[in-house]
C-alpha cells in the first residue's frame, strides 16, 4: 500500500486543525497553520494514519476472496487461554479486526465468548448472539452461550457497572462448578483503558485477568492508548500485539517491550502489527475478517420504575366533623368569656 502524498497529508491535517479549533470555540480557527504547527500538534501523523486507513479499506472492500484457513495465523491459542492477550494501537489500525480473528479461533475450539463492545464494531462477527444493552436494563445471559454485549447506549460509568456485574457474577458462578463442568470462557474488553486504567483500575475485572485462568477464564484486552492502561494487565498477557502508534507517551511506555521497534511502529500500515511473545517480537500482517453469519439481535427491556406523582390527601368525613366541632367549641368559649 502506497504512502499518501505529502500534499494530501497536509490538506487533511489542515482540515483536522480547523475542525479542532472550531469544536473548541477558538476564534482563530480560520487561520492557516504552518507545517511545523501541524507536526508539533500531531495532526500530520493523525492525517497520515486516517488516509492510510481509508486506502486500506478501499482495497480490502474490493476483494472477493477471504481465506478461511487460519492454520498460519500467528497466534498461540493455548497461551491465549492460560495468560490472556493484549492488543494496542492507534484508532483505525485494525485492532478489532485482529481480535475478531482471535475470537473466531476460540469459538472453533469450543470456548464461550463474552464481548463488551461500546462502538458497534462487533455487529460483524461470528459470535452468535448480539445483545443491545439499554440504560437501566438487566439481562441474564445463558451460561453456555456466547454473546456480544453492545453497550454503545450506555455512558462510561454505566458501561463499567454493567461489565463488572457480568464479570463478577460469572466468576462466582464458575467458581462453584467442578473442574469437569467448566468450559473455557473468553472475555473481550474493547477500549480497556476505561476499565483497566493506570489511575482507575477495576478490581473485579483485574481479578478475572489475574486469577481467572484457574477457573478456565481468560481475556482479550484492546486499547487505543497504551500509556493509559495499567502495566499489570499488559505484563500478565502472554501475547502482545501492537499496531501503528504515534503518541510519544505511548511510545515511551512501549519501550519496555519493543525497545528497538518504536520507529517502525510509527510507520506501520493498517493491518500490520508487531507480535511480542516470550521475549521475542516479529512483524505480521492480518487480513480483513469476514463473518460467516450475522449474530442474532436480542434487545433488553428498559427497567425503570415509573415516577408516581404524590396525590393530594383527601380529608375523610370524620376529620371534617372533628374540625367543625373544634371551631364551634372555640366560638362558644369566646361568647362565654365576653358575658
Amino acid at each position: 500500500m502506497a504512502t499518501p502524498r505529502k500534499s494530501e497529508i497536509l490538506l487533511k491535517a489542515t482540515e483536522l486543525f480547523h475542525n479542532e479549533r472550531c469544536k473548541t470555540g477558538n476564534p482563530a480557527f480560520a487561520t492557516s497553520p504552518t507545517e511545523e504547527e501541524l507536526s508539533e500538534s500531531g495532526f500530520i501523523q493523525t492525517a497520515k494514519s486516517m488516509l492510510m486507513t481509508d486506502q486500506y479499506r478501499s482495497q480490502i472492500e474490493s476483494k472477493d476472496f477471504y481465506s478461511e484457513n487460519l492454520e498460519d495465523f500467528e497466534f498461540d491459542s493455548d497461551l491465549g487461554l492460560q495468560r490472556g492477550t493484549f492488543i494496542a494501537g492507534n484508532r483505525g489500525c485494525a485492532k478489532s479486526n485482529l481480535a475478531k480473528t482471535i475470537v473466531d479461533l476460540f469459538l472453533r475450539k469450543g470456548s464461550i465468548v463474552r464481548v463488551f463492545d461500546n462502538s458497534q464494531t462487533w455487529r460483524n462477527s461470528n459470535v452468535p448472539n448480539l445483545v443491545l444493552v439499554k440504560p437501566y436494563s438487566f439481562f441474564e445471559p445463558k451460561y453456555g452461550e456466547s454473546y456480544v454485549f453492545d453497550t454503545s447506549l450506555l455512558d462510561i460509568e454505566q458501561q463499567k457497572a454493567f461489565i463488572e456485574n457480568v464479570a463478577d457474577r460469572e466468576f462466582i458462578q464458575t467458581a462453584m462448578l467442578s473442574e469437569n463442568e467448566r468450559t473455557w470462557r473468553i472475555y473481550v474488553f474493547e477500549e480497556c483503558e476505561l476499565l483497566l486504567g493506570t489511575h482507575d483500575n477495576s478490581k473485579k475485572i483485574m481479578r478475572l485477568c489475574a486469577s481467572g485462568r484457574n477457573l478456565k477464564m481468560s481475556y482479550v484486552a484492546i486499547a487505543q492508548r497504551f500509556q493509559m492502561v495499567t502495566t499489570s494487565v499488559i505484563s500478565l498477557s502472554g501475547q502482545l500485539y501492537v499496531g501503528a502508534m504515534h503518541e510519544q507517551n505511548d511510545l515511551k511506555k512501549i519501550r519496555n517491550w519493543l525497545a528497538d521497534k518504536t520507529k517502525e511502529l510509527q510507520s506501520l500500515e493498517v493491518g500490520e502489527f508487531f507480535r511480542y511473545c516470550n521475549g521475542k517480537s516479529a512483524k505480521m500482517k492480518t487480513e480483513r475478517f469476514r463473518a460467516r453469519s450475522q449474530p442474532k439481535m436480542i434487545l433488553t427491556e428498559t427497567n425503570i420504575s415509573p415516577v408516581v406523582k404524590p396525590q393530594p390527601k383527601q380529608e375523610t368525613n370524620i376529620a371534617t366533623f372533628l374540625r367543625l366541632g373544634m371551631i364551634i367549641c372555640f366560638i362558644v368559649l369566646l361568647l362565654g368569656v365576653r358575658r
